[in-house]
């Protein structure tokens, strides 16, 4: 399959003339009727272009002449021969040339047919780079962009993947192109779209693209396209399925995939259909533990006809069919005739590296279903040195002395956590911990294979796709350290090391770079042209989003910015490559990303804190509990997606009376009120109990799912009345709670140096009229007038003693991005929206400037290019700390940004919020930091206050438990001016106030 992706373009004039000059030589050599005559012909065209000197020809027909033979040569022969050819090319003209850039070109080739793609891509990035500067109108100029796009997506690098195939649509669209071919690049590109979780975009170029296909010519070609297109587009709603937990659409579209081949009698891609939908019954199984769904697949399966299957087809049937011997005692899918059937198959010459491995890989799961422990471990070491390129000298055993030796570090990956994981369902089977340590010493490997493929991955979107499964491999590492640490505490610590592996790579890069830019010696105009590109290519983005999200009145505008946009990120990826040539100091010091361990991290602490990480696992929830004098390990029965469903229920039962859809009755309310502390109750018992007697204060760190659960509501104890909200026993009043990414990020951000700010408070409170409005998740959203802003952010100038506040018409994005990297707190007081499709466009609004493109709306990607020295950022908005969820990263939300541009700490939401409440809450908050409090205890008094002064409907969690610290928790210095400030009567004037506005909006929906 990936090879039939590269445009080679064929031979199709017969050759018709006698050749007299090397001209005429090499166009009967391009028209020739056999490939033999061919070869005779470049051959003769070469000695004759070296004969009268011109050297660009000689090495063009030179290229052509070896290409010709590789089939013949194969291609560590051909390999020789062009690599002697460029050498000698190199003597003639240098590194320049038509000549040149085809030698190189045909030199990937020869490593991508071996699926060797590492070595292919320097390659056939020098074959483009040359091919360029030779003539930068050469029409077949974006074969050479997709060619080089196709391989970055098989080796993830997606985001250069994306900028090539969009560069190359555009050569093609701009060369009138057929559509089959431009149809082809628009499928890749919809592809890594979906490789880099931007599910959105993919699935508008696949709507786009869909209505079109049934206009191309029935041949076969087009046929195998449509195929692609299917697949492709299943594979993307199956991501987002997964994400979901809703695989209808994914089946869907499959389904939808076989009903168009057979009703054109496709053969060949009925039967890929057909072994995909088996496929896509299976994975529902898989994840929604459905067996109903398996039997489906079973019945698909035994209807397929092995004789009629290809070699491609047939992998994907044994894939299907291993599955199945597996999980069930079906006669038709026995072990050892699946084994017998795949040993056959391995016979064929015709098989790549990457079949073998594949295969090898199945093999080794039929011996673990058997509990051939032995067999299945060689089985995995043959999968591995299937990956071996040819000259490798290594052990036979898979080692951290492959990881520079191998064709692929992606498959690699997979075998070794396939060890792992057997490794340790023989550990079920058989008790025995030396498999645990075989097991952990595999991880080390793991490892070595996930730095280095950091390294190569090096942008956003394919380390978040990283980020994503790393988890679930981690996982393997927790549970044999538990097991272990039982007995021996020093597993203890490599549990946490791999527990913080797991988190926040991205943001800790980020931290990483900003001290490789103070400490590598970059000069500062390089520092300042960095800069111009990712502001200029931010802007783009931006102006792009809005032009898209307006209609199809802006659709040629947005095309228009798209091409300015790849021509910037193009030139920004040919600076960042000269910079890492030049300054190789910056560029190793951003992948040098030391993991904080449990000592540095208990020196850290102070004697009343204590640090709280969780790891979530497929099956386990482990937590670390953390102090000066102890260190805990607990493992809790809590999958990954019982998880999900808890909080989102939890969640539900703060707000869903408030926030939530449909008719609201008293019933409901004491329907909600009791969810709540039933399923609050339950949390507490579950993760926090277990941990026995805590210190005061806690740091906690959550993972996956729990990013989103506020711990502060949970029950303590039992409770007659749970409406009574007022004298629930809450976590929040025994504990001062902040948050954070990971226990490095803790410490990071603490310890956090530079340029201190000069000046207090900068404040925000925008104005929104009835026109206000914007763009999130693909619909227009009102922005409703905030009648308590504007009060809250002088009450807050007023508290703290000093201050800068901007309201109404003053209040503006532009006024932020001038003043905003020179404060010591900055406080937004606006609307906030989470956009979890495209989590780079959650937002902050500004007051609307009526000329204005872009709305006065902050993005995610906005902050990101800032640079701050505020020790803290208060979002006083709605669900801030919300965003896209991944598994490694976290909550890609407006206060994540806030951290990646250099904040200390944030005060942040997790919902919607009441603007009265939060006034109220906000300012006691303030109060509390002013008497020298450390910033956890500050907003702990605050919510505590809150409490104290309301009643059981006041109280509700929904009102005050959204608001959250991330990151640094230490108390500031403030203005030394204090005058005497009665906050309690206040606070309880608001608080009135906001027990009216419950009561009426209860009477209303009642």
């Amino acid at each position: 399959m990936l090879k039939k992706s590269l445009y080679l373009l064929p031979f199709l004039l017969p050759n018709l003339l006698l050749a007299q000059t090397a001209e005429e030589y090499l166009e009967q050599a391009q028209s020739a009727e056999s490939p033999a005559a061919a070869q005779a012909l470049y051959q003769q065209a070469a000695q004759k272009f070296k004969a009268q000197g011109q050297a660009d020809q000689y090495l063009q027909a030179q290229a052509e002449w070896i290409k010709g033979q590789m089939n013949d040569l194969g291609y560590a022969n051909s390999r020789k021969l062009l690599e002697n050819a460029i050498k000698e090319g190199q003597k003639m003209l240098g590194m320049q040339g038509q000549g040149m850039a085809l030698l190189h070109k045909y030199l990937g080739y020869t490593y991508y047919y071996e699926d060797n793609l590492i070595d292919a891509t320097p390659a056939l990035e020098t074959a483009l780079a040359l091919r360029e500067k030779a003539n930068p109108n050469d029409p077949e100029l974006f074969r050479d962009y997709y060619n080089l796009g196709v391989v970055y997506s098989r080796t993830a690098r997606y985001q250069r993947s994306n900028e090539k195939l969009k560069q190359g649509l555009i050569l093609a669209e701009r060369q009138n192109t057929a559509k089959e071919i431009t149809f082809r690049i628009k499928v890749e590109l919809a592809s890594t779209f979906s490789q880099l979780l931007q599910y959105k975009q993919a699935l508008q170029l696949f709507h786009s693209m869909e209505p079109q296909l049934s206009k191309l010519e029935n041949n076969a070609a087009n046929q195998q396209l449509k195929a692609y297109f299917y697949l492709t587009k299943a594979n993307t709603i199956q991501a987002v399925a997964i994400k979901i937990d809703d695989f209808t659409d994914a089946l869907y579209a499959e389904k939808k995939a076989l009903q168009f081949y057979t009703a054109n009698q496709d053969a060949p891609n009925i039967l890929y259909s057909t072994l995909n939908l088996a496929e896509r019954y299976q994975n529902i199984y898989i994840y929604n533990n459905d067996k109903k769904q398996l039997e489906k697949s079973i019945q698909i399966l035994s209807q397929v006809d092995k004789k009629e299957l290809n070699k491609s087809q047939l992998i994907n049937y044994f894939r299907s069919a291993v599955l199945i011997s597996g999980h069930t005692q079906n006669s038709a899918f026995q072990a050892k005739a699946l084994e017998q059937d795949i040993a056959e198959l391995m016979k064929e010459a015709e098989l790549t590296a990457f079949d073998k491995c594949n295969l090898f890989i199945l093999l080794a799961e039929l011996a673990t279903a058997q509990k051939k422990w032995t067999n299945t471990q060689e089985l995995l070491d043959k999968a591995g040195r299937a990956l071996l390129k040819e000259e490798a000298k290594v052990g036979e055993n898979i080692s951290k002395n492959w990881v520079d030796h191998v064709i692929n570090l992606d498959l690699l990956s997979a075998v070794v956590a396939r060890k792992i994981r057997f490794y340790q369902e023989q550990y079920t089977q058989e008790k025995d911990k030396a498999l645990l340590l075989k097991s952990l010493a595999l991880m080390e490997v793991y490892d070595a294979v996930v730095d280095e493929v950091r390294k190569q991955v090096d942008e956003s979107g394919g380390q978040m796709a990283w980020s994503t499964f790393l988890v679930s491999d981690y996982s393997y590492a927790l549970n044999a350290c538990y097991i272990l640490g039982q007995e021996d505490p020093k597993y203890l610590e490599k549990a946490f090391y791999y527990s913080e592996r797991a988190k926040s790579f991205l943001l800790l890069q980020s931290f990483q770079a900003a001290k490789a830019r103070q400490e590598a010696g970059l000069p500062q105009q390089l520092l300042d042209k960095e800069e111009g590109f990712r502001q200029k290519i931010t802007t783009l983005k931006q102006d792009i989003f809005q032009y898209k999200e307006a209609g199809r009145s802006k659709e040629q505008a947005a095309q228009n910015l798209e091409k300015e946009l790849l021509a910037q990120e193009t030139a920004f990826s040919h600076f960042q490559k000269e910079l890492q040539e030049d300054y190789p100091a910056y560029y190793q010091m951003q992948y040098e990303l030391p993991i904080r361990d449990l000592k540095s991290c208990q020196a850290a602490l102070a004697q009343n804190q204590g640090l709280l990480e969780f790891f979530v696992g497929e099956e386990y929830t482990y937590s670390f509990g953390i102090q000066k004098d102890q260190i805990q390990l607990k493992r809790h029965k809590i999958s990954r997606n019982g998880l999900k469903k808890r909080i989102k229920s939890y969640r539900n039962s703060i707000y869903g009376h408030y926030l939530g859809l449909g008719k609201k009755t008293e019933e409901s309310y004491k329907e909600d009120a009791k969810a709540f502390y039933e399923q609050g109750l339950a949390f507490y018992q579950d993760l926090i109990a277990p941990l026995g007697e805590l210190p005061e204060r806690l740091i906690i760190v959550p993972a996956g799912a729990l990013a989103t659960l506020p711990f502060e509501p949970m029950i303590t104890a039992e409770v007659d009345q749970p409406t009574n909200y007022q004298t629930h026993p809450y976590l929040v009043q025994k504990h001062a709670i902040s948050y954070n990414y990971s226990a490095t990020l803790w410490q990071e951000m603490k310890e956090r140096k530079g340029a201190k700010a000069k000046k207090e408070l900068l404040a925000f409170a925008p104005e929104f009229g009835q026109g206000a409005a914007s763009f999130v998740r693909g619909r227009r959203f009102a922005l409703s007038p905030l009648t308590y802003n504007k009060r809250e952010v002088e009450r807050v100038r007023e508290i703290w003693g000093a201050g800068d506040i901007f309201m109404g018409q003053a209040a503006t994005e532009d006024k932020f991005k001038a003043l905003g990297e020179d404060y010591k707190i900055i406080h937004f007081a606006t609307h906030g929206m989470a956009n979890d499709q495209d989590p780079d466009f959650s937002l902050l609004a500004f007051t609307e400037i009526s000329d204005s493109i872009e709305n006065e709306f902050l993005y995610v990607s906005d902050i990101y290019n800032m640079q701050l020295k505020a020790d803290l950022v208060v979002l006083s908005a709605c669900e801030t700390a919300l965003g896209e969820l991944n598994e490694g990263e976290g909550s890609i939300s407006l206060a994540r940004s806030f951290s990646y541009a250099g904040a200390k700490s944030i005060f942040t939401t997790l919902w919607s919020v009441n603007d009265q409440a939060t006034s109220a809450l906000v300012e006691n908050f303030y109060y509390n930091l002013k008497q020298g409090m450390p910033k956890d205890q500050a907003l702990q008094k605050a919510k505590t206050m809150f409490l104290a002064a309301g009643n059981h409907e006041t109280s509700h969690p929904f009102l005050w438990s959204p608001y959250i610290l991330i990151g640094d928790s230490q108390p500031m210095n403030s203005p030394s001016s204090l005058w005497a400030y009665g906050l309690g009567a206040a606070g309880v004037l608001l608080l009135g106030g906001g027990f009216l506005w419950i009561k009426r909006r209860r009477k209303q929906e009642a």
